[in-house]
């Protein structure tokens, strides 16, 4: 979450949970060049995170 991905160990962690199986999310305000996410998200995270935390907490809660 915001960060460039460019600085180890910390830009490696997305490689590794994506090798484990795990759906990866960039969520960052620059484009990034980035191709070890499934998703790529140019915003911010103080904006982004709230509405989807709240989108993840609906589907739990209607069993989805």
């Amino acid at each position: 979450i915001g960060t460039s991905g460019q600085v180890y160990p910390a830009a490696s962690y997305a490689v590794m949970a994506k090798k484990q199986g795990a759906i990866t999310i960039e969520i960052n305000p620059h484009k990034t060049d980035s191709r070890h996410f499934d998703l790529q998200i140019e915003q911010s995270a103080s904006k982004v995170l709230p509405e989807l935390v709240s989108f993840l907490i609906g589907r739990k809660n209607k069993g989805s």
